[in-house]
This record gives C-alpha cells, sequence and structure tokens, in this order.
C-alpha cells in the first residue's frame, strides 16, 4: 500500500518571521510511514517521558544493564466514537487483576489510554512488556498503527501478552498479525458452536481456583502458534460442522494470551476465582526478562511490616456504652493508651467544628479529645477531608452509589459540592494550627468515600508537599480466598500516583457495618494470614473507624485484632513511612553486573529486596549496603542500610564469605559501623526491641555493650544471637574471631 505524507514544520528567526520547511515521504509502506509519522508529530508530556525517560542511562555492550522493570498497559477507547465515558485504570482488566501479581514479582506498571494519547514512536527501554488490556476498543482507523507497533516494541525484545479479548477486526490487520506472530485460525468468533470439549489443560497452571468448563460463549477460531506452550485448549465445531480450536490460554516466544472467558469465573461479586495462577503465569510470561531481586514493600529488617491508620469517621459519635462517651475517647482508652503501635489518626474537619448534622457533644469538648490523642506519642497526625466527601472525581464514570455527595451537615452548604481548596488545604491548615502540639505536620491525606481520587485532587496533595492513602480493595478471606482479591499497591490517574491500603476497613468486614460486628472486622485476621501464606504479598494493616467503638462487639473485635498483632514477630512502622516506601519501590532502579551481582537506586525509603530461596545467599563481605538476610517461604527477604545505592552479590551458601549479618529486627535499625569484627547500631520503638544476629559462630562467646553496658553473650548452635532490648538502645556487638554458621 502507497502512502502520502506532506507536513509542514513552522520556525521562527530571532525577529520572530516565520518560515516552513515541508517534509514528504513517498511510497512507503502503511506501517513504515505511519511509524515515521509518529514520530514527527509533536507529543504530549507524557509520551515525552516516554521518549527520554528521566534519569535512564545508557549502558555498555557486555557491561551493566538496567532491569527493565516496567510493564506499559494499552486501554481505553475513543469516547467520541464509541460513545461510552472514559475508562480509568483502576476499572481495567489489569487493573483488577493483574497489577497485584505483576508488583509482586518486581514489576511497576503504567497506563496508555488509547482514547486520549498517542503511542511513543517506539517503545522505551524500561519496558519489559506490553500488555493489551481486556477493555480496550482500538478505533478502526488506528487498527493498522497499534498493530504495527506492537510488532515493532516485540522486534526490540518487549513482551506482549493480550488479556480478556482480540481487540482487532479489519481482516489486513488480523492477517498481518497472525503472520507474524504464528498465530491460526481466523481470530474471529464462532457463532453457536456444538460440541464444546476441554482439548487439554496445563497442570500446575489451568485449573488453578476455579475449574475449567466447555463454554460455547466467546469461543474464538484462535488457535497458538505450533511451538507455543498451550495452557488451556479447547475445541468445537462451527455451524458447517467443521472443527476449530480456541487457545485461550497460551504462553509463546513473543509473549502470549489470557483470554475471555477463561480469565476468572465471575461467580459473585464476593468471589472471582482465576482459571490459572496469575503469579506463576507472569513469571513464566516474563521469564525472557530474567530473575531479579523484586523490591518489597511487605517486609523491613526480616519482618512483615505492620501499621495502623483510622479514618475519621464517627469520632464524634455518641458510642453505645454507659454514659454514652465520643467512639474517640473509647479508641483513645482501649487502643491507642494500650497498644504501643505506631498508629496514624485522621479526623473530618466538620465533625470537630461541630457542623457536620448529629453531632450532639460541644464542639470545645470535641476539640480537646482531639488534641489529646494526637499529643500522644504513638499517634501520627491525617486529615480525612473537611466533609468527608463521597465523589472525589466529578467525571467518574464509575463513582458507586451515594444518596449525598458528602456528610450532611446542620447548615446548607454554601460552598461547591467538591471544593478541593477547603476539602484538602484548608482541613490540613484546621488540623496543623488548631489540634497539634509542637514538632507535630499533617503529613498524610487519607481519601474518603469511594477512595477514587482523580488526578485533580491527587495533584493538590503532591503540590502540597503531602502523601496520600486510601483504595484497594483487598478482602480475601477464607471464605472468599480467591486471589482476585487482592489490591495492586498502587494506581496511575493521568499521569498522578495514588497508593492504596493495604487491605479493607471494618465497613467491608461487618456488611457495611450492620453487623454481625465481633465475627465481622475479626475476619481481618483470615486476611493477613491469606496474604503471609504461601507467598507473603501484604503488609498487616489494621484499618477502621472511629465508629467502630460504637458497638461493645465491635469494639471487642478491634481489641482481639489489636492483640493478634502483638502476637505476632511484626515490623512497625508509620502509615506514612509505608507510603513513603511504597513510592520508593516504585522509583528503583535495578542494575545487573553481572551474574548474581546487583546495584540498587532509590531513595532510601524500600530498603527490602527479595528472591527465590534456591538462587543462594548474599556474600555480605562481598556485598555493599547489605546488613542481612532472612528466609520466609520459599523467598530470602535481603534488607538495605537504607543508603541511595547499595550493591548485592549472591553466592551459593557454602561459598559465603564468613560475616555477621542482622537476621531481623522489630525496629528500625541505624548502622554505626559493619564489619565482621563489630556491630554497632541504635534502635528505637514504642515498645522492647527484639533482635537477632546471625552468620556468628555456633555457641560462641560475643561480648555486647548495650548502652555503654558490656554483657557477655553465647551464641546458639545455629550461630544466632537472639536479643531483647529497651525500646531505646544503642547496641555494639564485638567479635573477636568470626567463623561461618554451619
Amino acid at each position: 500500500m502507497a502512502f502520502l505524507l506532506v507536513r509542514s514544520r513552522k520556525y521562527e528567526d530571532s525577529k520572530g518571521h516565520s518560515s516552513y520547511e515541508k517534509l514528504r515521504v513517498y511510497g512507503t509502506s502503511s506501517l513504515a510511514a505511519l511509524s515515521l509519522f509518529l514520530s514527527i508529530l509533536p507529543l504530549p508530556v507524557w509520551a515525552e517521558g516516554l521518549r527520554n525517560p528521566e534519569g535512564r542511562q545508557p549502558f555498555a555492550a557486555n557491561g551493566p544493564r538496567e532491569i527493565p522493570r516496567r510493564i506499559l498497559v494499552l486501554y481505553g477507547w475513543d469516547e467520541e466514537h464509541s460513545e461510552k465515558p472514559r475508562t480509568w485504570p483502576v476499572d481495567t482488566v489489569v487493573g483488577e487483576l493483574l497489577q497485584a501479581p505483576l508488583e509482586w514479582l518486581g514489576y511497576e506498571v503504567e497506563y496508555l489510554n488509547l482514547g486520549k494519547s498517542p503511542l511513543p514512536p517506539q517503545l522505551p527501554e524500561r519496558f519489559a512488556g506490553v500488555i493489551i488490556d481486556g477493555e480496550v476498543d482500538i478505533p478502526t482507523l488506528r487498527e493498522q498503527e497499534v498493530a504495527g507497533w506492537l510488532l515493532a516494541a516485540r522486534k526490540q525484545g518487549a513482551l506482549l501478552l493480550f488479556t480478556g479479548g482480540f481487540p482487532f477486526t479489519r481482516e489486513e490487520v488480523i492477517q498481518d498479525l497472525t503472520n507474524s506472530l504464528g498465530l491460526r485460525g481466523t481470530c474471529a468468533k464462532v457463532e453457536n458452536p456444538s460440541e464444546v470439549a476441554i482439548n487439554a489443560a496445563a497442570e500446575g497452571v489451568a485449573n488453578f481456583e476455579a475449574k475449567a468448563e466447555p463454554r460455547g460463549s466467546d469461543f474464538l477460531n484462535l488457535a497458538a502458534p505450533e511451538s507455543a506452550r498451550v495452557l488451556l485448549s479447547l475445541k468445537a465445531r462451527d455451524v458447517e460442522g467443521t472443527r476449530v480450536r480456541f487457545d485461550p490460554i497460551f504462553l509463546t516466544s513473543w509473549g502470549g494470551m489470557w483470554l475471555e472467558p477463561y480469565l476468572i469465573r465471575r461467580a459473585s461479586a464476593d468471589s472471582s476465582p482465576f482459571y490459572a495462577d496469575p503469579y506463576r503465569l507472569l513469571a513464566e510470561w516474563l521469564k525472557p526478562n530474567g530473575v531479579f531481586p523484586a523490591p518489597d514493600t511487605s517486609t523491613r529488617e526480616g519482618r512483615r511490616i505492620f501499621y495502623s491508620h483510622i479514618d475519621g469517621d464517627g469520632f464524634a459519635s455518641l458510642s453505645q456504652f454507659k454514659g454514652h462517651p465520643l467512639c474517640a475517647e473509647l479508641v483513645r482508652d482501649r487502643i491507642l493508651k494500650v497498644f504501643p503501635f505506631p498508629i496514624t489518626v485522621s479526623i473530618i474537619e466538620s465533625e470537630l467544628r461541630g457542623e457536620s448534622a448529629g453531632m450532639s457533644k460541644e464542639q470545645p469538648f470535641v476539640q480537646e479529645v482531639a488534641k489529646e490523642i494526637f499529643s500522644l506519642p504513638n499517634v501520627q497526625a491525617a486529615s480525612h477531608s473537611y466533609s468527608h466527601p463521597y465523589i472525589w472525581e466529578p467525571l467518574d464514570p464509575n463513582p458507586g452509589r451515594y444518596d449525598e455527595p458528602c456528610l450532611a451537615m446542620k447548615v446548607e452548604p454554601k460552598f461547591p459540592a467538591l471544593d478541593l481548596a477547603k476539602e484538602i488545604p484548608g482541613s490540613v491548615k484546621y488540623i496543623n494550627e488548631t489540634l497539634l502540639p509542637p514538632g507535630k505536620r499533617c503529613e498524610l491525606f487519607l481519601w474518603s468515600g469511594n477512595c477514587r481520587p482523580g488526578p485533580a485532587a491527587l495533584r493538590t496533595v503532591r503540590e502540597m508537599g503531602l502523601e496520600n492513602l486510601n483504595g484497594g480493595n483487598t478482602i480475601i478471606s477464607r471464605m472468599y480466598p480467591g486471589l482476585a482479591g487482592i489490591a495492586p499497591r498502587t494506581m496511575e490517574w493521568d499521569g498522578e500516583l495514588q497508593v492504596n491500603a493495604s487491605n479493607q476497613n471494618e465497613f467491608m468486614y461487618a456488611n457495611g457495618f450492620n453487623g454481625p460486628f465481633y465475627g465481622g472486622f475479626a475476619d481481618v485476621i483470615d486476611t493477613f494470614e491469606l496474604t503471609e501464606s504461601p507467598r507473603r504479598v501484604k503488609p498487616v494493616n489494621v484499618y477502621y473507624h472511629f465508629y467502630s467503638a460504637t458497638y461493645l462487639s465491635s469494639l471487642r473485635a478491634l481489641e482481639k485484632i489489636h492483640h493478634w498483632a502483638a502476637e505476632q514477630k511484626l515490623h512497625n512502622i508509620t502509615a506514612l513511612e509505608f507510603v513513603k516506601l511504597t513510592k520508593d519501590a516504585r522509583e528503583t532502579r535495578v542494575i545487573a553486573l553481572g551474574p548474581g551481582h546487583w546495584r540498587f537506586v532509590n531513595g532510601g525509603s524500600l530498603r527490602t529486596f527479595r528472591l527465590p530461596a534456591t538462587l543462594g545467599v548474599p556474600d555480605i563481605a562481598r556485598s555493599r549496603g547489605i546488613t542481612g538476610w532472612t528466609r520466609h517461604e520459599d523467598q530470602i527477604y535481603i534488607h538495605t542500610d537504607g543508603k541511595a545505592e547499595t550493591e548485592l552479590v549472591l553466592v551459593n551458601a557454602e561459598k559465603a564469605t564468613p560475616h555477621p549479618y542482622l537476621e531481623q529486627s522489630s525496629a528500625e535499625v541505624r548502622w554505626l559501623k559493619f564489619s565482621a569484627a563489630q556491630l554497632d547500631v541504635e534502635v528505637k520503638d514504642l515498645r522492647p526491641v527484639e533482635l537477632v544476629f546471625a552468620g556468628l559462630a555456633k555457641q560462641s562467646t560475643c561480648t555486647l555493650s548495650i548502652n555503654g553496658r558490656d554483657e557477655q553473650h553465647v551464641t546458639d548452635a545455629a550461630g544466632r544471637l537472639r536479643l531483647t532490648l529497651p525500646a531505646q538502645a544503642r547496641i555494639r556487638l564485638s567479635l573477636p574471631t568470626v567463623h561461618a554458621a554451619r
């Protein structure tokens, strides 16, 4: 097909006079011409970032190589031509089902809305793969362009994955793709297929949470390339009686497909079991990119992270206890003052000002309770807005059902339904100037309502220098154990980033807080256990509202959860710290220096990397900034000293150079000295610190100084030294002779 392109480019000289240069392309194939055409189009900010990724450095051949850790998701549609409202990444197949497993595997996801943004001239090197989302509708006129771009991305080495559907309809485009990708069949839907049967199902991947059953709906005449690994295959006859084959799940050299109706079984609103194991399937899809240390946001200093935050709803509500104390008073006396955890407390400004409907206590008294709570040493401050908006993004096509835009007010509000200046900067200013003691600041904003903030609200928070949290819908339980119940840790909104809470709150567990209360929210312990094994995918996040203190049963559920957490081997951090390390994980660079040798570059908040235990152990002596490691299930968790640049050398255990190291700590460790002869650290927490050193000579005597007082300690039979220390301590461990633990 011939193609003619004529385009004028405008220039201005130093005096402002304009001139034009015409660019012409003649006799070019359609795909090549489109590629050239895109290369000379002016790009928006988003695409410019793709063309020249900030911070990317070229690496010499056979030298250091930055691991591509990004996955680009193509989604969306042209709103005008499709007559559908725009969609957001949170509502895509990838956002709902696949981003969480990708994050666990060490990848971060970026989204490109084909209805809003042009494709970049070529796929940047930071992307390991491209996923064509099931929620994509490619305009007919752009099919050739998109198909050509995908094939070009594959030639660059990117892996492709079609999820949900095959979004091409033009015969010549389908022909190009089938020829290039080795697909067989027409790729068209088979109408009224008969004799539908399962042809093959790969053991260990397919038939994972749901068993595949023969289904005639969405049956495509599409067979995998001959060399592909087919994970699920069906056969049938078309209306003419001809045998047809459909391979909805397969992997091949260029990537693969995972198509409907065999992605999840939509059993109910609460249950969506996977037909194939998403962790294993995605790991095999990305296998050509190699195994690398995954930035891990669930663990720090060798222990699973704990953090807690309270949404401000119900702060000034009256409880059902004798004398009807405020819910905030009960949370203060039975949770905040009892359990030595860092807990982030938020308030709704209109509640504390007495402007919300139904507030019966005098406003000065409510404010005094808030001031006392914020003065507690284990409490950090956050805002939960002024009026608790239920819907944050006016153009959101999927906002949920709400009767009111926000909390009911005593007086009809004179401000707009959503006034971002009042909700965000205004509420933060009120907290800082009215409620907080010297030395404390509000640095975190907790989303309210549907927790779908949209880009404008996120931008407002970011420009104020605040962090944001809430959203996601992690609520996996023993009743509904499907992995689809695990939400991703972040979500993009037009270039802005939302950080999701690690699990849901009591409103969801207690049936919209309609009960049961004790047997409702207490089931969050199931979530904590199911996200710990067989793989640790989330930290422990105790997240609730002040109205949990309304009833005796709901308050007892809250106490049970905190008692459970106190009995676990956890590492306590604040909600703000969790947000920062989550964002740092997204920006972390992993650079391969050689076999079993990597450099990590980040902001220092993300301090844990994870690898399969079968790959070996860190050689502490040859590494740089690596302070220790521990094993959980089939993974090793490697911790760093928090410096911006660290280096890991991995070896077989028997080849590791003898060196002491930190195995785990319940509190953050600040390293003063780390050598084979001496470990010198400072620790600080709200409770006694548990710390374990390893890599020491077995059953040997060590000299230990704790806050200046020398003691003698003996290691155990495995060469470990287990310590329980004061909440604030400096420890110096002197080792005249170090031997590898055998």
